[in-house]
């Protein structure tokens, strides 16, 4: 007798993907940074405060986006391979 073998649900992947080359924006105010790039889920922040810890990564939606740009000392454009989100870059 030979035991069936059950189909286990399709479970979407939790971690969101960015695609390496998708614009995106350094904010600074003092020594900390937030990243701000779009993932196939949406708007990722991924903020870091400059002293070895790894950064916070949240998704986030346009109005606190806006937010986070009105607060900037600083905004710079990059890629998205050269920010926080490296990492989740395909």
């Amino acid at each position: 007798m030979t035991k069936s073998r059950r189909s286990q649900p399709q479970t979407r992947d939790a971690t969101p993907g960015v695609r390496a080359e998708e614009t995106a924006l350094r904010i600074g105010t003092g020594r900390h940074t937030v990243d701000i790039v779009s993932s196939d889920t949406g708007l990722l922040a991924i903020a870091g405060d400059g002293v070895g810890r790894p950064p916070a990564t949240a998704e986030i939606g346009p109005a606190l986006a806006a937010a986070v740009l009105e607060l900037a000392d600083t905004v710079d454009e990059r890629t998205a391979w050269e920010t926080g989100a490296w990492p989740l870059a395909c």
